[in-house]
């Protein structure tokens, strides 16, 4: 016979002074049984909270109920039957009415406070975010305050001998963009005919030799004698600004976030990645490398194989290399930044406007992206001439290899070697500055990603969404005015240009253009 004993009422009052009356509650030896109330409702809430709550499933963690119930595991919280004291297999004596139970009246206190808990710290958040909001906008910066002291912390690399608005040479005459080596030469030739060198030029035969202008389109080791006047950098990777005489930042070495988990999080994978990506566009045996800049496979958005490298850009190491050289872009040459972002938004509603397909990234200003697949990637000396001449080109390495071996930075027209350890980025104004790479060692791989905008771009929005054939019936009706306003202004676009390269505590300059 099934032994019972049954719980009498506790004549306890409430704070209001009612008479309390508690569940009656029927123990027998072989199951607990309790009213359907809101006890499996509760419980089954604690244990998702505290399932959610907990970093590691099956955590030990202490769960309290009304006021001094405490749950050891979640796994106490499944179920009221699943608690020891009302197993199946208890025997002996009933038990003393348990305390487990926790009643509505001592529960709804607790989840008040987790509510009232919530709402302090969203008013808190909600605090600091205005009070920083209105520190910025007190400071008259566009960006965060913690932004802003980083920018304000990164030290220097100075770039002595070097004013950018004096290095015109590779300069196109539209102010734009650059000019292709045989025009390069064409111009110097045509100033020292016309005896428009510089006195400094013309004091040192051999600054003033093409051969040092435009250097030998070959691969060079580290220990190559023609460096044996350059200046050699080695950059353990931290965010530096490269200053000119003017104290303009003409270039920027990015560097990595300060994450330790960096190389196994973002190196290592779009290495990975680009050598899977690289298979699927060649296969086994390849295609033939483009011989102007090197030796290595490269591919640029939108040239062809779009499926597989909007695919390889989508991946979320690519992504985080993005936004990071995004933000690092805009603290350190805010104007042009600015003006970056102000084409490309005005470019994007042409397209729509005109119901035109144009794919963009969000987090990212550039235009253009372009995967160099190596598997040894050395470039030769070159300038991006296509690129706008003012403008910064974002180039990452990716591979494996040793950096104080290999895979240098080498700047021709500072002299100066830069050391660049895989995972890392440098921009520069890749379409004014010669630069190139240092060779790896056998067995080593080197890939890299570059990020950049077309001068074409600007100068598409600048003229009306139209092309400089589309004008050309146009300008040749233009009177005589006008068209010595339009080689003025295309005289001084690339000095207005440089001027978006920030000054610290210089105010910023977006351009008019």
């Amino acid at each position: 016979m099934e032994d019972t004993v049954k719980q009498g009422k506790d004549q306890r009052r409430t704070r209001q002074g009612t008479i309390f009356n508690p569940w009656d509650i029927e123990i027998t030896t072989e199951r607990l049984v309790v009213p359907s109330a809101h006890i499996r409702r509760i419980t089954k809430r604690r244990t998702a909270e505290v399932g959610h709550d907990s970093d590691e499933e099956g955590a030990e963690m202490d769960v309290r109920v009304g006021r001094s119930t405490i749950y050891r595991t979640p796994a106490d919280l499944a179920s009221p039957h699943a608690h020891p004291s009302s197993s199946a297999s208890c025997t002996g004596p009933a038990p003393a009415p348990s305390p487990l139970l926790p009643s509505p009246s001592e529960d709804v206190p607790l989840l008040g406070a987790a509510a009232r808990l919530k709402r302090k710290r969203a008013n808190e958040r909600e605090r600091r975010t205005a009070r920083r909001e209105e520190e910025r906008v007190a400071s008259g910066s566009k960006r965060k305050r913690v932004h802003e002291d980083r920018v304000a912390a990164t030290p220097t690399l100075d770039v002595p001998n070097f004013k950018a608005a004096d290095h015109d040479a590779p300069v196109a005459s539209t102010g734009w963009q650059g000019l292709q080596d045989k025009h390069i030469r064409s111009k110097m030739e045509r100033e020292r005919k016309h005896g428009r060198a510089s006195e400094d030029a013309s004091e040192s035969d051999d600054s003033d030799s093409e051969d040092e202008a435009i250097p030998d389109a070959r691969e060079y080791q580290l220990d190559d004698p023609t460096f044996k006047d350059f200046r050699r950098f080695d950059w353990p990777g931290h965010p530096m600004r490269m200053e000119d005489q003017e104290g303009r930042c003409l270039a920027m070495l990015v560097g990595a976030p300060n994450d330790p988990d960096w190389a196994t999080a973002v190196t290592e994978p779009a290495t990975c990645l680009m050598e899977e990506a690289s298979r699927s566009l060649y296969g086994d045996d390849g295609v033939p490398p483009t011989r102007r800049r090197g030796t290595h496979y490269a591919e640029t958005i939108g040239a062809m194989a779009e499926l597989v490298l909007w695919t390889l850009l989508l991946q979320l190491p690519f992504q985080r290399i993005v936004g990071h050289s995004d933000a690092v872009f805009d603290g350190h040459a805010g104007g042009l930044y600015r003006y970056y972002k102000k084409t490309r938004d005005k470019i994007h509603a042409w397209a729509d406007r005109n119901k035109k397909y144009l794919p963009r990234l969000d987090k990212s200003v550039q235009g253009s992206y372009t995967f160099n697949f190596g598997p040894i990637t050395a470039t030769f000396p070159h300038i991006d001439f296509a690129n706008l001449i003012w403008g910064w080109c974002f180039i990452t390495a990716l591979g494996r290899y040793d950096p104080d071996r290999g895979g240098h930075l080498v700047l021709w027209d500072l002299k100066l070697i830069i050391r660049f350890p895989p995972g890392t980025t440098i921009a520069i104004p890749s379409a004014l500055l010669r630069h190139s790479n240092i060779s790896i060692q056998a067995g080593e791989t080197r890939m890299s990603f570059t990020q950049f905008s077309a001068a074409g771009l600007f100068r598409f929005v600048r003229n009306g969404f139209k092309t400089d054939t589309d004008l050309k019936g146009k300008r040749r009706r233009m009177s005589k005015r006008d068209k010595g306003a339009l080689v003025k202004e295309q005289r001084e676009r690339f000095a207005k240009g440089i001027r978006m390269w920030s000054k610290r505590g210089e105010a910023e300059y977006s351009g008019s253009e």
